[in-house]
């Protein structure tokens, strides 16, 4: 039942992930000036929803990964943070190279006197230019686990119970469930008609 739950879950936070990427994909490519108007609107809108399923897939990646590696050493809105923060360094790389790709010069590359003159200069300014869309798209993306979250009741804090009781609540060994129960280990146990022979180190 924990399993399916579990599938569940990941199977509603993925179909909520893109569905939240596309929306946001459409929107960008709705309100989009005319610096984008040499694709046309059918591609204007094709290049927005992948730079956003691209940057989507990048931060739910650094996501798994932190919450695998980092998630006994960070909160949980720690974690959110760091994959954002990860996630943008990637990002960033992917979509310079596709806005090259399309033709639609960065980093300096359109010879505009006011961008830095060294690479890793106009990459850093890179970063500071999609840093802020990049958080409102990781904070969009991370509501249908928060739902999630909120939904699942906490699990109780109980303690094991060390000695078991016959009354039915607690599942016994095979051993403690025989009456007499057996005292060792089981050696062997053997079908005898209507019987089990069941002997072990000390008795039968």
């Amino acid at each position: 039942m924990t399993l399916i739950l579990k599938l569940n879950s990941l199977r509603f936070e993925a179909f909520w992930i893109v569905a939240i990427a596309l929306l946001v994909g459409l929107t960008l490519a709705a309100n989009q000036n005319t610096q984008y108007a040499l694709f046309g609107v059918l591609g204007t809108y094709l290049y927005w929803i992948f730079r956003v399923l691209i940057e989507a897939a990048f931060f739910v990646t650094a996501l798994f990964a932190v919450e695998k590696f980092l998630s006994h050493l960070l909160p949980i809105w720690a974690s959110y943070a760091v994959a954002i923060l990860l996630s943008l360094i990637p990002f960033t790389l992917a979509i310079t190279a596709l806005d090259i790709i399309v033709g639609l010069p960065e980093m300096g590359l359109n010879d505009d006197p006011a961008q830095p003159a060294s690479r890793s200069g106009a990459f850093a300014l890179e970063l500071f230019y999609q840093l802020d869309n990049h958080i409102v798209l990781g904070c969009l993306l991370l509501i249908p686990r928060v739902l999630l979250q909120i939904g699942q009741p906490p699990e109780p804090d109980r303690e094991p119970e060390l000695t078991p009781s016959n009354d039915g609540s607690v599942r016994l060994r095979f051993l403690d469930s025989l009456e007499p129960p057996l005292d060792g280990s089981i050696c062997c146990i053997e079908a005898q008609e209507h019987y089990i022979l069941v002997t072990t180190n000390t008795e039968s």
